[in-house]
């Protein structure tokens, strides 16, 4: 349009006549103008110390956003309030139902403000939302504010509620928006702001846990409304049987949970014909005899003799408490304590959870925390960001480089960048703004403004350097006060436009407010200094030039794509980089043991210990001691000492050697690692392939199906065939269409585990269902690295034994003391006087004698019950080795024969099935149903071999491990 309507619009609607008469815009630039001359020129003079200023406010305002905190969209005002209330777990429909209508009934007595209440409990039809029993979530409906009978805002009415319906006991509660809640939960899958997750596989260790973390965090400031997820306490009626009663009464298990399965649960006992239709006859306990825990103790159970006793004979009813959900995310059990952040942002609330948990929480081997919710989304946010901002800013100045052909200009007016980032954290701090990804996109606006303005003014400045200016001075003041009139009217439009959303109130302007405050606060500073600035450092620039010789400038093609080689390079790695094609397991293998992150931590112990060799020799310090005064005659003294200790030269000898051993031991621990990553990497590999191969074979059972499918109902129609045949290849088409659906998951579940090990995305595998081959050598466990690992500790042991008894032999000092002796002295037989000047030298040597050597004694034969501790182990683990290597071995010439029978029989009965039925089929000897008959058979050979294929690989995959290869 700039291009195009605007000269239109200009030609149509100007004045053509010329009016040199001033206006009331030009009187007020002039007017601009004449006062920003004498700045302009008294800054021109004092270059160094203006650009001080501005560094000092530019790393000033670094250590302001810092400390700022973020968040990930501020919290909207949505004018109503809500609330889950929970009572205790496995509580009934009707104890909900009672306990949230007196919250209700509480609340629309006491808060006039409110519209009307009301409580959703349980699961919907959709089961979209899937809530227990003993949660309601209750909404409450605000009035306007401005039909508000008193002056009490939405903040201080949440507070007053929370104490209000504290009266009632057992109540727990979490206040929070309508709208906010379910977004919440269908981003993340948790309700309140902010989640903190743990993984782990023990689900009372989980929970104990999650408490820990609420006692830790709890006095934390900006922690509202806080749950630990609920995971135990829904009551179970659980039947223990009586093993020896039983027995006396010579019945057995299986009767009798038939018999409480039938009473309770309902058995089939026939069937009832109308006509076509077909009914199950099912015999269970009338509805009042089912209801509570005496009904089970009370139940009959019939004896071989034909009489009868109670159940609560022959076993224990009791109820217990269950685990009432268990959470996973990805393959792991999962328990989260949630968070309603009340005024204070996430960022800093994380980092002072993080920083007590770290410190005070001590979590099992296995287990790990994860922060979820609002934080998270702010994760993914800042670095969407760290991607967006470099990549525009680098095609920004590909732009500028294009308009100004100078990259010494382009770095020049990019200075306007973080001059503008200055004024826009100012803004936020003294509006007590967190940073958040409005204000992110609010920065990226003011950036373009900024380099506008900037680009404007240096144009101007070429312009006239163009037209013969050479006076630098008189080319930077003209150059400003012509373009100061567009700078200006930049700023003020957007700093006017942006201005109603910084005051704004309405609906949705917390979203609002935070980005213009950035551009409002941003284009102030980046307007001054942009006209102060700017112009110094093309003083600067220029005046470099001038005194330079001139150089032939490179040609433009050359220097863009040197930009665009940059832009490509500099980037954020994770931008451009793809996913690595993984062709085969051994290349899989090589990736997981070069990138999983378990390896790379065994790789930087195995350089610790390696740097730990060289701390072998490790003296103690030296003695530096000086001393003056009266300690030998009534003069001033002054004596200087040096001494060293040593301990016993065996000492450091052991000492490298049990380094030596360690960094050694740290190396088989991480082959031992290596090994165990192996077989995990070929398992999830070939039960990939598997996985595959299968779905191939499903997939072309489903297209028989539907082809016999789309016959029977044509026959149907027709009347050639029954309800019976239409409807029996409907249920085929929607059981492989489950089949299918479920070993897509399976196949996705394998590969999100194969993307774990090797650290790196893997979408695909080709399909290479192959057969793996035994080693030739099963007879020696030389090689298996945990086995090495253990013998290594023994070794490790001894030389800690020789350290340990070298440590409790002798030690020896040696020393030098020089000194001054004041006064009468007999030297060679004569008496002189002597002042400070004179020296007095010695040396001294000492040894250390352990004569208590009872502690020391101990611990030496402490250390040889570990050795003898470690040799029974790797004597154990060898045994288990072996023990476990026979199974194994049984197992592949158990399966070995079972393949052998489908290479060299199965498949080839398979093959000749599916042929003979397909030809038999078109030549019209059998039906459909014959035909889809031998087809399942085929293939079921087929399906039956991949089974049998997996198992084999897998014993071969688990035998390889033993052996360590």
């Amino acid at each position: 349009l700039c291009l195009t309507y605007v000269p239109m619009a200009s030609a149509l609607f100007m004045n053509k006549s010329i009016n040199l008469k001033e206006g009331y815009g030009d009187k007020l630039i002039n007017k601009l103008a004449h006062w920003y001359e004498p700045i302009l020129v008294w800054v021109l003079g004092k270059k160094a110390l203006i650009i001080s200023i501005s560094v000092c406010f530019l790393i000033v305002s670094g250590v302001i956003f810092s400390k700022m905190g973020g968040e990930f969209i501020p919290q909207l005002d949505e004018g109503d309030i809500a609330f889950h209330a929970m009572i205790k777990p496995g509580s009934s429909l009707e104890e909900m139902t009672a306990t949230s209508t007196k919250i209700e009934r509480l609340l629309l007595k006491k808060y006039p403000q409110i519209e009307h209440v009301v409580s959703r409990i349980g699961v919907a039809e959709i089961p979209t939302d899937p809530m227990p029993m003993d949660i309601a979530d209750v909404f409450v409906i605000l009035k306007p504010e401005s039909e508000w009978e008193t002056a009490i805002t939405k903040e201080e009415m949440i507070v007053a509620m929370k104490k209000d319906v504290s009266v009632f006991v057992g109540v727990n509660y979490e206040f929070t928006q309508p709208i906010e809640m379910r977004f919440n939960e269908l981003l993340t899958g948790v309700r309140e702001d902010v989640a903190i997750k743990i993984y782990g596989d023990n689900l009372d260790t989980l929970a104990k846990k999650a408490n820990e973390i609420e006692k830790l965090i709890a006095n934390i400031e900006g922690v509202g409304d806080m749950k630990a997820e609920a995971t135990k306490g829904l009551p179970q009626m659980t039947i223990q049987y009586k093993r020896n009663r039983i027995a006396q009464y010579g019945l057995n298990i299986d009767d009798i949970n038939q018999t409480i399965s039938t009473a309770f649960s309902g058995t089939s006992a026939g069937i009832l014909f109308e006509n076509e239709k077909r009914f199950d006859i099912v015999v269970r306990l009338q509805e009042d005899k089912r209801k509570n825990i005496e009904d089970i103790k009370n139940l009959f159970i019939a004896l071989p003799d034909g009489h009868q006793v109670p159940l609560s004979e022959v076993a224990s009813v009791s109820y217990k408490d269950g685990p009432m959900q268990i959470s996973r995310e990805g393959t792991n059990r999962r328990i989260y304590v949630g968070i309603n952040v009340r005024g204070r942002d996430v960022e800093s609330l994380i980092g002072e959870i993080q920083n007590v948990l770290d410190d005070k929480l001590d979590l099992p081997s296995g287990y790990y925390i994860r922060y979820g919710g609002a934080f998270e989304n702010l994760q993914r946010a800042k670095g969407r960001l760290t991607v967006v901002v470099p990549v525009a800013l680098a095609l920004i100045f590909v732009l500028l480089f294009f308009a100004l052909k100078s990259f010494s200009q382009s770095i020049m007016i990019y200075m306007s960048i973080p001059l503008s980032a200055i004024g826009g954290v100012f803004a936020l701090w003294l509006r007590d703004m967190p940073f958040s990804i409005s204000a992110g996109i609010g920065f990226i606006v003011l950036f373009g403004v900024a380099v506008l303005n900037g680009l404007v003014l240096i144009s101007s400045f070429n312009d006239l350097k163009d037209e013969g200016v050479t006076s630098l001075r008189e080319r930077i003041i003209r150059g400003t006060k012509e373009r100061i009139r567009p700078i200006f009217l930049t700023a003020s439009t957007d700093i006017l436009g942006f201005l109603p959303m910084a005051l704004s109130s309405s609906s949705g302007a917390e979203v609002q407010r935070p980005l213009a405050t950035v551009v409002i606060g941003g284009l102030l500073t980046s307007s001054f200094l942009t006209l102060i600035v700017l112009p110094i450092l093309y003083n600067i620039l220029e005046s470099r030039k001038q005194k330079e010789k001139p150089r032939k400038t490179p040609p433009l093609g050359a220097i863009a794509t040197v930009l665009v080689f940059a832009l490509l390079v500099l980037s954020p790695a994770h931008a451009f980089t793809q996913s690595p094609t993984v062709n085969s397991v051994d290349e899989a293998i090589s990736i997981a043991l070069e990138n999983n992150k378990r390896m790379q931590a065994g790789k930087s112990e195995v350089l610790r210990d390696q740097r730990l060799e060289k701390a072998s020799l490790n003296l103690d310090k030296t003695d530096f001691k000086m001393q003056y005064g009266q300690y030998n005659s009534f003069e001033n003294d002054f004596s200087v000492n040096v001494s060293q200790h040593f301990k016993f030269p065996s000492y450091y000898a052991n000492q490298a050697q049990l380094n030596d051993e360690k960094t050694k031991a740290t190396e088989l621990k991480w082959a031992s690692n290596a090994n165990e990553l192996r077989k995990q990497v070929k398992e999830t590999w070939f039960k990939t392939q598997f996985l595959i191969a299968k779905k191939n074979i499903l997939l072309y059972q489903d297209s028989v199906y539907l082809k016999f499918q789309k016959a029977t109902n044509i026959r149907y129609e027709t009347e050639a065939s029954t309800l019976l045949e239409k409807t029996m290849a409907d249920s085929k088409v929607m059981e492989l269409s489950v089949q299918l659906n479920e070993i897509e998951s399976d196949i996705q579940i394998e590969l999100s585990k194969l993307s774990l090990y090797l650290n790196t995305p893997v979408l695909s595998i080709p399909l290479e269902n192959k057969k793996l081959e035994l080693s030739s050598d099963t007879s020696s466990f030389d090689n298996n690295p945990a086995l090495q690992y253990l013998s290594q500790q023994i070794v490790l042991l001894e030389k800690q034994k020789k350290l340990t008894a070298s440590d409790a032999l002798p030690e020896f000092n040696i020393g030098y003391f020089n000194q001054s002796m004041v006064g009468i002295q007999t030297i060679n037989g004569v008496e002189k006087t002597v002042d400070g000047k004179t020296r007095f030298s010695g040396v001294s040597a000492g040894i250390s004698i352990p004569l208590w050597a009872k502690a020391d004694v101990a611990q030496i034969k402490a250390a040889a019950y570990e050795i003898e501790s470690a040799a029974i182990q790797a004597d154990y683990f060898n045994d288990m080795l072996f023990s476990q290597q026979t199974q194994a071995l049984e197992e592949y010439e158990k399966l070995s024969y079972s393949l052998r029978y489908y290479e060299e029989v199965g498949l080839k009965q398979a093959e000749i099935l599916q042929s003979h039925a397909q030809k038999s089929f078109d030549n019209g000897a059998i039906d459909y149903v014959e035909y889809v008959r031998n087809i399942e058979q085929a293939l079921s050979i087929r399906i039956q071999y991949l089974d049998r294929l997996q198992l084999y690989n897998n014993t071969i995959i688990y035998i390889d491990f033993l052996l360590g290869k």
